[in-house]
């Protein structure tokens, strides 16, 4: 009589564990299957995409890739340097005015006396033609902000057709302190000016990021401030 008893337990016991296991087992299965499991608006998630200012495949760009220690190579000190001369205490503002486009194709792309890498490049290959696409994304680089150039520039602009502003801004030594993203850059801007020998010297701090597809070292400018050296 025991023994029935016993048995009977275990069965009802084993008969219960089955059920909860099956019962898990479908619970399981309805969720994976179930598309609403992963709703991510209903979770209250936002899928993001990084912003691109252009497609960098179409344009050749590549990821940069960043050296163990932080170095300046001419194209980035010529712009930080440009950047101190021709706007004084520059910010993202500055590239966000009307004026600025205009200043920007006159000084950075069609100035005898400026160029950069990147620049160079594209007149060898192109014969001098600089599409909007490359306009755009020159402008990104150096500021890490959008600005669309199509309403000045029809299809390419000739960086062949410039002209001299009879100067020329540049920078040897520098001092560098890293904060996260960020470079702060302390240094001496020397300008030169055609046919004289005066040089005028600039005390400049430069506020740089981290930009991975940017033309300039993987960096952009966030600021730049300047004060003239009294002679």
């Amino acid at each position: 009589m025991k023994k029935t008893i016993i048995t009977g337990l275990l069965i009802t016991i084993l008969l219960a564990i089955t059920s909860i296991i099956i019962i898990k087992l479908c619970g399981r299965r309805e969720i994976i299957e179930s598309p609403k499991a992963f709703n991510h608006d209903e979770l209250g998630i936002n899928e993001y995409e990084s912003p691109k200012a252009s497609d960098y495949d179409e344009l050749g760009i590549n990821e940069y890739e960043y050296p163990n220690e932080f170095i300046m190579n001419d194209s980035l000190k010529r712009i930080v340097a440009s950047l101190a001369f021709w706007y004084g205490d520059y910010d993202e503002g500055k590239a966000k005015t009307d004026e600025w486009k205009e200043s920007f194709i006159a000084r950075f792309i069609q100035n005898s006396m400026f160029s950069f890498d990147y620049l160079d490049e594209l007149d060898q290959r192109n014969g001098g033609k600089v599409t909007v696409e490359q306009i755009n994304y020159i402008n990104y680089s150096i500021t890490n902000t959008e600005i669309d150039y199509s309403d000045i520039v029809d299809e390419y602009i000739d960086c062949r057709d410039n002209a001299s502003f009879l100067n020329h801004a540049f920078m040897d030594e520098y001092e560098y302190e890293i904060k996260g993203d960020h470079v702060i850059v302390t240094g001496i801007v020397d300008v030169e000016y055609q046919g004289s020998v005066d040089v005028d010297q600039y005390d400049i701090v430069a506020d740089l990021i981290k930009n991975p597809y940017s033309c300039f070292d993987g960096y952009s400018i966030v600021s730049v401030k300047s004060a003239k050296i009294a002679q």
